[in-house]
């Protein structure tokens, strides 16, 4: 697995960064092949999203969509759950990931925001940067030194990337969402992790714990380098297919 070449500047966005997953294809694992401790279905019984959360177009400030229902192309796809596009997190400032297909017929978009509101819309934080947009999963990670008060434990908040064109107007299809909730880290979770060194088996011990975005970003961070072993791509390929996400597919350029 090699390496993909996107620069982005640390100056602009210190919390966005290319993930390196340069070559990976989340081919649809046969049953028999699907990583040790991964459902075939990812199904929290543990943390449920409540009925009562809005919906994006409720709640984003970033303006509404005439398109949103029409097929205008390649979408942004958030790595979440896709039933619910709802999932726990125990860091107080986790890492949202998101893949961007090849946007070959939207050359004017070349900016995405993020957006993070709590459950009754107020912003909670907000950063734009450009980006490249050919192939990629990014991954944003929320600044601890910006400000930016912690997520609350037991509080949902909504996360949003969104494109806009070089006219400032909101894309027709980049857009992606998903829900998080900080739930508190127990005492069985950390002697867990302590007692396995290994970023599979740690992931696994998030995948036991039905703790979504954690055990998404450790096996990311398996990419980081450009590198993974085997155990990392097919753990992360069961995961995805999991939680529904079948059709990411990112070719290398070297």
């Amino acid at each position: 697995m090699t390496s993909n070449k996107f620069g982005f500047r640390k100056s602009l966005m210190p919390a966005l960064r290319n993930t390196g997953l340069a070559a990976i294809a989340c081919v649809l694992c046969s049953t028999s092949l699907l990583a040790q401790g991964v459902p075939k279905k990812w199904e929290s019984q543990k943390y449920q999203p409540p009925f009562s959360l809005g919906t994006p177009d409720n709640l984003s400030q970033g303006g509404t969509r005439s398109g949103a229902d029409q097929d205008l192309g390649p979408r942004l796809l958030p790595l979440v759950p896709q039933d619910h596009n709802f999932g726990v997190t125990t860091e107080a400032y986790p890492s949202f990931l998101v893949y961007v297909p090849e946007f070959t017929n939207q050359p004017n978009v070349d900016t995405l925001e993020f957006l993070l509101l709590d459950e009754e819309g107020a912003e909670v934080y907000r950063a734009r940067f450009n980006v490249q947009l050919n192939n990629q999963v990014l991954r944003i990670d929320l600044p601890k030194f910006a400000g930016l008060s912690p997520l609350e434990e037991g509080k949902n908040y909504l996360w949003l990337l969104e494109g806009f064109t070089q006219d400032f107007s909101l894309s027709e299809t980049l857009f992606a969402h998903g829900w998080v909730r900080r739930v508190p880290r127990s005492e069985k979770l950390v002697e867990s992790l302590n007692a396995n060194e290994d970023v599979v088996a740690q992931a696994n011990v998030y995948i036991r714990e039905q703790i979504w975005y954690d055990a998404i970003a450790l096996l990311e961070e398996g990419f980081a380098e450009g590198t993974a072993s085997s155990a990392v791509i097919e753990q992360w390929d069961a995961l995805l297919q999991s939680a529904g996400v079948t059709d990411v597919a990112i070719q290398s350029d070297n």
